[in-house]
């Protein structure tokens, strides 16, 4: 589809909105929906620069973080800028996305509820079996759905492959791992959802 319109989704909840963007367009074959995902850490503040006087505010760069996409040439973009990362198979798309989820499960509620910026919560009591609780549940649906997804696999060899990777790379101890470097990675970071408590808006 060399002149399908592009849409790139990059943003949290991708899975959701990808799901829902493809039922809208029910297959037309002139949109190309492209999955991305970014672990930047980033947040807006209120700024009396004169750069920032029009907005009022100005974005803070909280965490250097990493870049993916099914699509090399917005990675090639992602690149000239210095944006570290790489292009992905649809597969390890799908399964980074699920990852995502999953840091966005156990940060975004967690640093609401307590207040407090993505790497105080390393150091917060009795939230560990909370994080357990939400990866757990989490964990068991991702699974589901990736062990879906490569049942389109004809090569028995493969798809058994893919089924340990799967099994693996979803586990709640994996997730838990990965859930950890993002809080340490975008330690200074205040997630969007604190950022919508703090402002009085409705969260996500």
């Amino acid at each position: 589809r060399k002149n399908a319109a592009k849409v790139i989704i990059l943003s949290n909840g991708a899975l959701a909105i990808r799901d829902s963007i493809q039922r809208h367009f029910n297959d037309h074959q002139d949109v190309q929906i492209i999955t991305a995902t970014t672990t930047h850490g980033a947040y807006t503040e209120q700024s009396s620069d004169t750069k920032s006087i029009i907005s009022g505010y100005c974005v803070v760069h909280a965490g250097e973080g990493l870049t993916y996409c099914t699509n090399n040439k917005f990675i090639d973009a992602c690149q000239k800028v210095g944006w570290k990362g790489g292009a992905l198979s649809e597969f390890e798309m799908n399964m980074m996305l699920w990852k995502k989820l999953s840091a966005n499960c156990v940060i975004n509620p967690l640093t609401a509820i307590h207040g407090v910026k993505n790497g105080q919560l390393l150091s917060l009591d009795n939230t560990d079996r909370t994080i357990t609780y939400i990866l757990e549940e989490l964990s068991s649906i991702a699974i589901l759905e990736m062990e879906s997804f490569i049942q389109a696999e004809e090569d028995v060899e493969v798809q058994a492959h893919l089924q340990r990777s799967i099994r693996e790379e979803l586990s709640v101890d994996f997730l838990k791992s990965f859930v950890t470097k993002v809080m340490t990675d975008t330690s200074d970071n205040i997630s969007s959802m604190l950022q919508d408590v703090n402002a009085k808006r409705t969260t996500e």
